[in-house]
């Protein structure tokens, strides 16, 4: 296309428009036929979309050609947000019938170049990202005057607004418990996670935000979180993977026009002029989000420095308080993901969002965060909070066994206390028998030496009576009945000591000789008192006792025979 076309449809553009908006009906056959015939379809192309681009369509029963007055979608009810660049309405779309988010650059003063071109970079990468946590674009356009809107959906209802009406309302409500408190700080969280994850996506997508802050985050009743207001927003312009930013380069004097982002929540390099910004910057800006969320305040309070300088100064080095200096009972965990977000070298920072909203997560879950590794006992104590139904378990468990240790041990003390009692006096009863039973042998040894004396004696006795020559030589009538009564007497005397006498014990074994004399000397007495019988009886006893130690004698003639 040459030079001399251009010049020539950007001149019929300016004529389009400026007839558009004076409301004067245009015939496009009739508006390009001072066009050569070669370029006249391409000027009607340009044409056509300008016209569509501005919010005007063919009128109604004319050619296809034919352009008049708009004819207005949108009815504006009310304004629900104006911000320092653009204003937000609440609209009805007249097509659908439904409520839509109509935003619009702000009305009154000199319209630039610049403005607009931001307005419009943002709609067209709103509308280029899909994802739960952007509002949807649903069109754009222009008004009668040529101002330009697009228009997304609308997130309304009683508890509908932005993180920073959260914060705000987290800090100032006085929690009943701790564990509320904790749980209003979980649900700040969670939003914050829902958006990381967006602006993990949207770096996916070769888009860095570079104004996230409380105020650009809505939130709706329902757990919406969505980011918004992606006009400083930068794209990959190359095939490098760097990004680099977009002209919007404000005309000079324009001190309304800032390129920055907002100071407190913008990176260090994102106030450097020349360096290209990064997907770091962004999570330097959640980082600083999270910073307001712990402590209700931003990391660059405005009233901490008498000028802008000062506060670019401190941006720039990294001079803020860390969280916990200005509360105390923000935990440690959340602190180091805070200053590791917000570390002024981007190289110290995570390398990707989705990492910062892996520890926010992890952390909420009591999990083990990069940004601050576990001791041995943070390790243990964590394991503890996780494991307490086990622990206690394992521990009513140790103490149930020890318990029953005690028992069954105490139990067999006491069993084995008793055992060694009935030994003691089992001992003493054996000691005592074996006392008894060695009194009792000694008096039986005792017994049986008199019972042998007795027995020595007795025997010896009738043979005294026998062989006394005064006895038995007597030859006078007196002596010889002396001796008779005497003998009578004595006989008497050695039948019952016999008789006393168990002959089948071991004594009468042991004296079975004298038993034997003893008989032979009663068999005697008997014989002298003339009493052959008896005497022959005590002879045959003589030889019972003798018969069980006496051998056989040699057999004659074929019988045994005993002497």
């Amino acid at each position: 296309m040459s030079t001399e076309l251009l010049a020539r449809i950007a001149e019929k553009c300016a004529e389009f428009e400026g007839l558009l908006k004076r409301g004067e009906p245009v015939d496009l056959d009739l508006f390009v036929q001072d066009i050569e015939e070669g370029d006249r379809e391409r000027v009607r192309i340009e044409l056509e979309e300008l016209a569509l681009e501005l919010g005007y369509s063919p009128e109604n029963g004319k050619s296809a050609g034919s352009f008049g007055t708009e004819v207005e979608r949108y009815e504006l009810k009310e304004n629900l947000q104006c911000g320092g660049m653009g204003q937000v309405w609440v609209a009805i779309d007249t097509q659908f019938g439904r409520r839509v988010a109509l935003k619009e650059p702000l009305s009154g003063g000199k319209e630039t170049v610049w403005k607009r071109n931001r307005f419009l970079h943002e709609a067209e990468i709103t509308a280029r990202l899909n994802h739960p946590g952007i509002v949807p674009v649903f069109s754009k356009g222009h008004h009668r005057d040529g101002t330009p809107y697009y228009t997304m959906r609308l997130i309304s209802g009683e508890d509908s607004g932005t993180l920073l009406d959260l914060i705000n309302e987290h800090h100032c409500k006085i929690f009943a418990s701790s564990w509320e408190a904790q749980h209003s700080l979980d649900q700040l969280l969670e939003r914050l996670i829902k958006v990381s994850s967006t602006i993990a996506y949207a770096h996916n997508q070769g888009v860095v935000h570079r104004d996230i802050k409380p105020a650009n985050i809505l939130t709706g009743q329902f757990g919406e979180t969505l980011v918004v207001d992606w006009g400083l927003a930068q794209t990959i312009q190359d095939g490098t993977g760097d990004y680099i930013q977009c002209d919007f380069s404000s005309p000079q004097g324009d001190a309304s026009a800032v390129t920055h982002g907002t100071l407190g929540y913008s990176a260090p390099e994102q106030l450097c002029s020349g360096i290209r910004s990064s997907a770091a910057c962004d999570i330097y800006s959640l980082g600083a989000v999270l910073y307001h969320i712990l402590t209700g305040r931003p990391a660059y309070s405005r009233d901490r420095f008498s000028s802008i300088d000062d506060l670019v100064k401190a941006v720039s080095t990294g001079d803020f308080p860390a969280p916990r200096a200005v509360r105390r009972s923000i935990p440690a965990g959340l602190e180091a993901i805070c200053l590791k977000a917000m570390s002024v070298e981007p190289k110290d920072r995570y390398a990707l969002a989705a990492d910062f909203a892996t520890d926010l997560q992890f952390f909420i879950e009591d999990l083990p965060i990069t940004a601050n590794p576990d001791s041995s006992i943070s390790s243990a104590t964590r394991w503890f909070r996780h494991h307490r139904t086990v622990f206690y378990s394992l521990l009513a468990t140790i103490f149930i066994a020890l318990t029953a240790l005690v028992i069954i041990g105490g139990r067999q003390s006491m069993h084995n206390l008793a055992l060694k009692a009935k030994q003691i006096e089992l001992e003493k009863e054996i000691d005592s028998k074996q006392r008894a039973i060695t009194e009792a042998d000694r008096l039986n040894r005792q017994s049986i030496a008199r019972e042998s004396l007795a027995v020595d004696a007795l025997a010896s006795f009738p043979q005294l009576l026998l062989e006394d020559d005064a006895l038995k030589y007597a030859e006078t009538p007196e002596s010889q009945q002396f001796r008779k009564l005497f003998l009578s007497k004595a006989l008497d005397f050695y039948q019952r000591t016999l008789y006393e006498i168990d002959t089948e014990t071991e004594l009468a074994d042991v004296n079975r000789d004298k038993l034997v004399g003893m008989n032979q000397a009663i068999a005697n007495m008997y014989r002298e008192l003339g009493d052959y019988k008896k005497s022959v009886e005590c002879f045959q006893e003589v030889s019972s006792l003798l018969r069980p130690i006496m051998p056989p004698l040699a057999p004659r003639g074929g019988k045994k025979e005993w002497w």
